[in-house]
């Protein structure tokens, strides 16, 4: 901390990024086509609902075969179906089961614990 007055004005986005860093913000990832109706609706989903932090992540089989997955996701979701619609909502690397019901999504992302490692 004693580094942050040295940053000046852009304080607030190191003060930002030490707060995301800390606790670990809720990660959505949506699987499906390209153009699939099913899979544009989760993304909506996904996206409609406000949590601190949330990223949401679209992966398409054509994103899948190439290969341009971060580091962490690329041993996953190999091993999964992309063209599946379908929702994961991660914290960590802790990833609760799969939803394909955009109101179930909903539900689950307000009522996710901040900490899935801590609620199991």
């Amino acid at each position: 901390m004693g580094l942050i007055p040295q940053y000046g004005i852009f304080a607030g986005t190191y003060a930002l990024a030490a707060l995301l860093h800390a606790r670990h913000p809720l990660q959505v990832i949506i699987t499906g086509a390209e153009g699939d109706a099913k899979a544009a609706e989760l993304e909506k989903a996904a996206i409609g609902v406000y949590r601190f932090g949330k990223a949401v992540l679209r992966i398409t089989p054509e994103r899948l075969a190439a290969r341009a997955l971060p580091a962490a996701l690329a041993e996953t979701l190999p091993h999964l179906d992309a063209t599946v619609p379908q929702a994961f909502v991660c914290v960590e690397t802790t990833c609760y089961p799969p939803v394909a019901d955009p109101e179930k999504l909903c539900a689950l992302l307000t009522k996710a614990p901040k900490n899935l490692a801590a609620k199991n």
